[in-house]
């Protein structure tokens, strides 16, 4: 018997702790691929984080460049390639979630220094 509500009690215990992302394999397929994007020009973006999640019953993603000063290399980055690298993404976590809703990807400069900042904001 104390065997049982042994059991039962280290079961309810690993249950309370565990945390459910239904994205999180997708988040870190996707943190492995794109940990740095680089466009056409050379120039290139270091993604420190991405998050999955859903609003409303639609996918949407965040990605954090982050940065002590400036923009994070935001400004010298061409607008067509990061456009085309998001699409990809976009297609990318379409297919693992077996969607074919359009998804919403965010890019905010996470600033050490002061606010954050929204660099982009586009549906894919």
């Amino acid at each position: 018997m104390k065997k049982l509500l042994l059991g039962i009690f280290m079961l309810m215990s690993v249950l309370s702790f565990a945390d459910y992302e239904p994205y999180e394999y997708v988040e870190d397929r996707l943190e492995l691929k794109y940990a740095t994007i680089k466009d056409t020009k050379g120039n290139s973006l270091k993604i420190d984080d991405i998050e999955i999640g859903t609003f409303n019953g639609k996918i949407y993603i965040n990605m954090e460049v982050e940065s002590i000063f400036g923009d994070g290399g935001w400004k010298k980055f061409d607008k067509t390639s990061y456009n085309q690298i998001m699409t990809n993404i976009a297609n990318e976590v379409r297919e693992l979630t077996e969607t074919t809703d359009k998804i919403e990807i965010i890019l905010v400069l996470d600033k050490e220094v002061g606010e954050d900042e929204l660099l982009h904001n586009g549906i894919y």
